[in-house]
């Protein structure tokens, strides 16, 4: 069984892009991290995008979301999949 919090991976990521400011609880390594992956990221309410180096920006989402869209994936993948081999095993259409 997976658990999952209310807060997403990226709620401190977000809070710094915001406000420029870092939670207080994190240790100074924590805060040079933070600061050195802000730069890939761009906040534009309400989604969190991501700069790669395939020069592509991607939308980051929630963990509970990415199962949803993993699963949803798979099963349309799996629909398309089937539908070619019966087509191709079964040309008639019988």
């Amino acid at each position: 069984m997976l658990h999952f919090s209310t807060r997403p991976w990226y709620a401190d990521l977000v809070s710094y892009l915001v406000t420029k400011e870092f939670p207080p609880s994190l240790s100074k390594s924590q805060k040079d991290k933070l600061r050195a992956d802000a730069k890939y990221y761009f906040w534009n309410t309400p989604y969190l995008w991501k700069f790669y180096e395939d020069q592509v920006v991607r939308r980051c989402v929630p963990q509970d979301e990415f199962q949803f869209i993993s699963f949803s994936f798979f099963l349309s993948f799996s629909l398309l999949w089937w539908a070619f081999w019966s087509k191709k095993n079964n040309p008639q259409g019988t």
